[in-house]
């Protein structure tokens, strides 16, 4: 994973890169946020001091077959829930500063390399799902050139760490991130 200059997941927890040396914090989910949808996608974008959320900016949607949805990021956790018979998706994405929720910048980030110069080489994350999920992790070195990563998270009501070593990534397009 040479450079990654956006990220998206679908129900993220907590996500760090490198959890074998010092840790580059992607987003600690200090920062509150909560979007909610009634049938109809919601997006907010919420700016923060640097430190805490990778490119100054979390963009977060959800989206629902009708019913009502919401996720929120506060505490440390980003949180996604849809009542029972209903389905939906909540997707973070950190794309920097752009100002458009609804518009995936591919080189938003600037060309932040995840490795650190080889120093990182996995994403490290916790995650709980009471009702089990699909998570997906995409790293955008620019627009023609990105990779993925996705995994089924099962029904568990303990909080799971995972490690998702960035040569785990598939190549979407292009030469992959």
């Amino acid at each position: 994973m040479k450079r990654g200059a956006t990220i998206t997941t679908v129900f993220l927890a907590t996500a760090l890169a490198a959890p074998h040396l010092a840790a580059m914090t992607i987003d600690d989910l200090q920062l509150a946020q909560s979007v909610d949808s009634s049938g109809t996608a919601a997006t907010e974008v919420i700016p923060a001091g640097g430190e805490l959320v990778l490119g100054d900016a979390r963009d977060l949607t959800v989206t629902s077959d009708g019913g009502a949805v919401t996720a929120t990021a506060a505490g440390g956790q980003l949180v996604f829930f849809a009542p029972p018979g209903t389905l939906g998706t909540a997707e973070a994405v950190w794309d920097g500063a752009d100002g458009d929720p609804l518009l995936l910048d591919p080189i938003g980030l600037g060309g932040v390399d995840l490795t650190d110069t080889g120093a990182h080489d996995a994403f490290a994350l916790t995650v709980l799902s009471s009702a089990g999920a699909t998570m997906v992790i995409e790293v955008y070195s620019d627009g023609s050139n990105w990779s993925a990563f996705g995994f089924a998270v099962p029904d568990t009501t303990v909080p799971t760490p995972y490690v998702l070593p960035y040569s785990l990534f598939a190549v979407g397009a292009g030469t992959g991130a």
